[in-house]
């Protein structure tokens, strides 16, 4: 028998030792867990808490396997423990708070990260995801102010700011929600979606050319998205572009023929440019892709009435009425039908309805234009 030297039984025992170790199935999971074998690597992380169980290593990359495979209850569990045990508490917190997310506990995972920015008011990404939480919980209000901390610690950081414009978005405070889209699209010009949120911003503002800029761009980037196509045409009617306008809407029936928004859109555009015949046909689309559309209803009566035809328009109105009885566009639009053909005491009747309308221009067109001819008091 051939002895072992000194050297190469000690060096053969260290590596006996350490295939035993904790640290040995670790690295192991490690490796498997970086090629996306998270069941591999789960077996590998409870080996090594086997040999140690407080190892708080193996408990949080277990929680991560657990976490990647969605059994976000086992998540959880891991991510609790590794929490108490290890030294820099952050990470687990963070992902414990994802974990409780992805189980629909918005309250817990908020708890969570509150309690870690608690200590560590610097952590950036536990203020990040507890803005979007609030964001997405429809507390926006709540959000802005974890999402300006974020966005202040990390400016470069483009998520940051765009979370920033969505929430400020849905609050409604239009130039924080531009600076932060503007912030963002500095930093990644190549989101269709932001070009697009930052151009909506925009023409909420009465900043039609901005927004059709943005429109723009967004479509160059996404030219398969149909709402980018009916933004855009909404603002070239805005700027008077009718012609360019129906060439968007025609563009978004295109990518979907049941694209209710392009039809009415085209067809309004046609009603104001007397292109009766296309106006009618787009308007009939609408109706037959939602019978219960009012609005077409009484543009319809609108396009009939426009070519001297009174009982088409009359009866177009009352189907738009059948559908949405305080429909004050239409009860105006009848009464004025029944005023010319004749029906006075009739049209007095629909005008008076018409008195309760939220539009206040309404109710001073009627008033002031039409109850006239009814002997108002």
């Amino acid at each position: 028998m051939i002895a072992l030297s000194t050297g190469v039984f000690f060096l053969l025992f260290s590596i006996s030792l350490f295939s035993q170790s904790p640290g040995y199935f670790i690295q192991r999971g490690d490796n498997l867990y970086r090629a996306g074998d998270y069941h591999g690597a789960k077996a590998e992380y409870e080996t090594a808490l086997k040999l140690m169980p407080r190892n708080s290593e193996a408990g949080h990359n277990l929680g991560l396997c657990h976490f990647m495979l969605n059994d976000f209850h086992n998540a959880v569990k891991s991510f609790s423990k590794a929490a108490s045990r290890a030294t820099d508490k952050n990470e687990s917190r963070y992902y414990l708070a994802l974990s409780f997310k992805g189980m629909g506990k918005q309250k817990k995972a908020v708890k969570v990260l509150q309690k870690t920015l608690k200590s560590d008011s610097l952590f950036t990404p536990g203020w990040y995801e507890l803005g979007k939480i609030l964001v997405e919980s429809g507390q926006a209000a709540k959000a802005i102010l974890p999402l300006r901390t974020t966005a202040k610690l990390d400016p470069l950081n483009a998520a940051h700011w765009l979370e920033l414009g969505n929430a400020s978005s849905l609050l409604g405070d239009l130039p924080e929600a531009e600076r932060s889209y503007s912030y963002y699209l500095e930093l990644n010009k190549t989101n269709a979606e932001a070009w697009f949120n930052r151009g909506r911003i925009k023409s909420l503002m009465n900043n039609s050319m901005g927004a059709l800029l943005d429109y723009t761009q967004a479509i160059d980037l996404d030219s398969t998205e149909k709402d980018y196509l009916l933004n855009r045409g909404i603002i070239c009617i805005r700027l008077n572009l009718s012609r360019e306008a129906v060439n968007e809407f025609s563009k978004a029936i295109e990518i979907d023929s049941n694209y209710i928004e392009g039809y009415f859109n085209r067809g309004f555009v046609h009603l104001q440019t007397k292109n009766w015949k296309e106006a009618e046909f787009d308007f009939l689309k609408c109706i037959a892709l939602n019978p219960g559309d009012y609005e077409a209803c009484y543009f319809l009566g609108r396009v009939f009435l426009s070519q001297d035809q009174e009982k088409k328009a009359l009866e177009w109105c009352e189907k738009s009425l059948n559908i949405k009885k305080n429909h004050a566009p239409a009860q105006v639009l009848k009464g004025d039908i029944q005023h010319s053909l004749g029906e006075y005491k009739n049209a007095c009747r629909t005008w008076k309805k018409a008195l309760h309308a939220r539009d206040p221009d309404i109710r001073k067109a009627v008033y002031y234009r039409r109850m006239k001819h009814c002997g108002r008091k």
